[in-house]
């Protein structure tokens, strides 16, 4: 049980730092936040299935 009281703990610890920084942000902020890290998702994501498919290939 304490570890599990742990774990909830420290997620509410982030949740409660997350709400907090995201509340400071304006919209405008808000949303070019939310470009650029769907922006980084897609580019990580890309280069995974590309380097994927790349040494599927070689081999």
């Amino acid at each position: 049980m304490k570890i599990k009281e742990t774990f909830i703990r420290v997620k509410d610890a982030a949740d409660d730092r997350l709400r907090s920084f995201c509340g400071a942000l304006t919209p405008e902020k808000r949303l070019a936040a939310i470009l650029i890290l769907g922006a980084l998702f897609a580019v990580v994501n890309f280069y995974m299935i590309f380097r994927a498919i790349y040494d599927i290939g070689r081999e």
